[in-house]
């Protein structure tokens, strides 16, 4: 059977574009089932300095938290944060909910990044990386959203399409 040249293109860019999914999901199910099971499990604690002062504890934290782990290079952790001040700016949740952890950056950098940015949430530094080993963040952005139990409701890495509608259903 000989398929004209632009239905035999048409196959191929399928044909393409279905090996390329495949091969991202392989890459990226030792860390989605990871993540998967995690999910109600304790999370290790810690405590990071604040840019603003201050520290924050997991260990003596009562409240439902979204913690982010990113970066201020990383353009798909500007996206997330930004999704989350919006939601912070239409007072869908509160600026204290969201703990922002930034790994392995000098806290210049993310004090300018943060002001420049407009965020108006919490941000932590985790400046050895060593907050981030021991909670297994593989990449940045991950985020985690906290039980007031410390526990592991819901963790994603990369750009989330259900972020908004989980953490409406998370901090109602």
């Amino acid at each position: 059977m000989n398929l004209p040249v632009a239905r035999r293109s048409q196959w191929l860019g399928w044909i393409f574009l279905i090996g390329l999914v495949g091969f991202v999901l392989v890459k990226r199910m030792p860390t989605i089932v990871g993540q998967f099971r995690s999910q109600g499990q304790h999370l290790p604690t810690f405590s990071v300095p604040l840019i603003r002062g201050g520290y924050y504890d997991s260990a003596h934290d009562p409240r439902k938290r979204a913690l982010v782990f990113w970066a201020t290079w990383c353009g798909p952790c500007e996206v997330e944060l930004g999704r989350l001040q919006q939601m912070i700016d239409a007072h869908e949740i509160d600026s204290g909910a969201v703990i922002a952890i930034s790994i392995s950056e000098d806290e210049d950098v993310v004090r300018a990044a943060s002001v420049k940015r407009g965020y108006t949430f919490l941000i932590g530094l985790d400046k050895s990386g060593g907050v981030a080993h021991r909670l297994k963040i593989p990449s940045t952005p991950t985020i985690i959203l906290r039980t007031a139990e410390n526990k592991a409701d819901w963790i994603s890495s990369g750009i989330s399409p259900t972020l908004v509608p989980r953490l409406r259903r998370f901090f109602l």
